[in-house]
């Protein structure tokens, strides 16, 4: 996990609500607040108030945006919610128990946009939500017991075929809460939010509009999930055509989440090709940031399993399952002077497969059944010669076949690989020179060095020869290719070292090779 990741999964809870100010304040101003927040996000707010004593009745609400480049326009409207005055300081919100949500879109490149429009319907039951505290500085405070959500209409003018009957989608939330705080110092708006899901339950079906019959169901569950984000906007609000500058003027997204447990299921009921597909994971999480610095993403997976089964075709389901995995990424998104860090690494641990796989290709277990593990673990130092958002400096570019990046240096910290009794680690690191692009014609010229170990390779070609994979003549030429690159530094171990040099040499093993 990359030091950037690691503060942003560290990020405490108790920054939501900390140094909140205890303050009166009233339902019109937690009304702007929401209205301003939206709207920073460069989305068109309309809605019809009325003060009626205590309360403040919000209704007509709208919310529009506009697609860059003429891409089109969705609107969406939804029933009206009151903010009532509770004499103590604090506001009420309240939702009514069921509601729709309309959403009216014209999408697509201009002279060829569709128009259409999508209903969802959504009940809750058991909400409380409570604002305090100031205009500058909101907190407020969410729980619901109960939430559902379905697609209830669908239609497009341009294909009358398709309606809701075609998508069922449903969702079910059950033991939400969540905690707020919207501040804003010196014209910069940050919202920090925590929220707690104790589970989710999701259906979708999808029916063929000409014969009726379902062709694809998905269904799922989760189990504890938490997430933690804080957002930074700018003063003049996000400019989604200019997001670059946007970035440099403090725009920032971090967010972290957590799962303990999520269950999916995908059957495809096609007659004669009827296949399921289910998955389990435990302890998944996940972590974003970015900002000026650059994006960084992050997650980690505890045990998962996976099968696929086709009774038609398989005689068997196929069954996997992996220990843990990780994942860890990180790039610049704006040019600098200087190069900047990029991070790519991957982990898998423990993968396996069902004893029935393994009799298919190895059925008097003469292959070691060991789990499979992998480690890729990449660094480098690159430098962007535009911004990956200027799209109007990017574009030429790539049409022009132009790379928009260069590579500075590359650092192997491992590229390791354990199956079958046999193990592959290397390491290394290389500079790159932009200023010769003669010596290794099309490329910069890399300076620098790697060395690759290897153990058990003899071992499985013999195996392999054994159970019929590989014939005696191939694993021959195999073992006379291994032997002209690498050197035997034990039993059955195997070590090749590959430098490049300054002055153009390439060298492998101590022997020049150009």
């Amino acid at each position: 996990m990359s030091r950037r990741s690691a503060l942003l999964a560290a990020l405490p809870a108790t920054v939501v609500l900390t140094g909140q100010a205890i303050a009166d304040v009233t339902p019109e101003e937690v009304w702007n607040v929401y209205e301003s927040y939206v709207e920073a996000y460069g989305i068109d707010v309309s809605a019809s108030t009325v003060r009626n004593g205590d309360v403040l009745e919000v209704s007509d609400i709208n919310f529009g945006i506009t697609l860059p480049q003429g891409f089109g326009t969705i609107d969406m409207s939804m029933d009206g919610i009151s903010l009532t005055d509770r004499g103590d300081g604090t506001v009420a919100f309240e939702y009514p128990d069921q509601s729709e949500m309309v959403f009216d879109m014209t999408i697509g490149p201009m002279g060829d946009q569709v128009s259409g429009s999508a209903t969802v319907s959504y009940a809750i039951t058991g909400n409380e939500t409570i604002a305090a505290g100031t205009a500058e500085d909101l907190a407020l405070q969410s729980t619901v017991e109960t939430m559902s959500m379905s697609l209830t209409d669908l239609s497009f003018s341009e294909e009358p075929e398709i309606d809701a009957s075609i998508f069922d989608i449903n969702f079910e939330f059950s033991g939400m809460n969540s905690q707020s705080r919207i501040r804003t110092v010196d014209g910069m708006t940050t919202v920090d939010t925590q929220g707690d899901v104790g589970s989710m339950i999701y259906s979708m079906v999808f029916t063929d509009p000409e014969t009726g019959d379902r062709f694809l169901e998905n269904s799922g569950n989760s189990e504890g999930t938490r997430s933690t984000t804080s957002i930074t906007i700018p003063a003049s609000g996000i400019n989604w055509m200019d997001f670059g500058n946007e970035l440099r003027n403090g725009l920032s997204i971090e967010s972290s989440s957590s799962v303990a447990s999520s269950n999916s299921a995908s059957l495809t009921p096609i007659e004669g090709a009827a296949s399921e597909q289910r998955s389990s994971s435990t302890d998944v999480t996940s972590n974003i940031m970015f900002d000026a610095d650059g994006l960084a993403i992050s997650g980690t997976y505890g045990s998962s399993n996976f099968s696929y089964s086709m009774a038609e075709l398989l005689p068997f389901p196929i069954e996997a399952e992996i220990e843990g995995a990780s994942v860890d990424f990180a790039m610049p998104v704006l040019s600098t002077e200087s190069a900047a860090p990029v991070v790519y690494a991957v982990a898998v641990d423990g993968l396996s497969v069902s004893d029935q796989i393994w009799a298919l290709l190895d059925p008097s277990a003469v292959l070691p059944r060991d789990p499979v593990s992998l480690d890729i673990d990449l660094t480098a130092d690159v430098r962007l010669l535009v911004d990956l958002f200027d799209f109007e400096a990017l574009m030429p570019m790539i049409e022009n076949e132009e790379i928009p990046a260069e590579l500075e240096s590359l650092t192997i910290n491992a590229l390791d690989a354990s199956a079958a009794g046999a193990t592959l680690s290397t390491t290394g690191a290389f500079d790159f020179d932009f200023t010769d692009m003669t010596t290794y014609p099309g490329m910069p010229k890399p300076i620098g060095s790697a060395t690759l170990a290897a153990t058990g390779v003899n071992a499985l070609l013999d195996r392999l020869i054994t159970i019929g994979l590989v014939s005696e003549s191939d694993a021959m030429g195999a073992r006379a290719g291994i032997a002209m690159i690498a050197e035997a530094t034990g039993d059955d171990a195997l070590e090749t070292t590959v430098e490049t040099t300054d002055d153009g040499q390439l060298i492998v093993n101590g022997q020049r090779m150009r």
